[in-house]
């Protein structure tokens, strides 16, 4: 039997609460290393991981993002400024 989204995200939370609190980058690769990734990886030449920033994560509409938990705003590199999120 094939598990819906739901299900496979509510266990990979559970598995990740009872592990211990991870960053959403860890918590990400861990639910894609368990059961696949939906997107196209992110180019590590291309979007370098940033100090002070978590990501780069790849949104659906294509945008590539970094999030600054400081700040509580994405940052898009290619702009070089904070954006809104993209809508989900």
């Amino acid at each position: 039997m094939t598990k819906s989204y739901k299900e496979i995200l509510e266990e990979a939370k559970q598995s990740s609460k009872a592990a211990s609190v991870q960053s959403k980058k860890d918590f990400v690769k861990s639910v894609q290393a368990k059961y696949g990734s939906t997107t196209r990886e992110v180019d590590p030449e291309e979007y370098p991981e940033r100090k002070g920033l978590e990501g780069p994560f790849r949104f659906k509409n294509g945008q590539v993002l970094y999030y600054d938990a400081k700040e509580g705003s994405y940052y898009d590199s290619k702009k070089d400024h904070f954006v809104e999120p993209p809508k989900q």
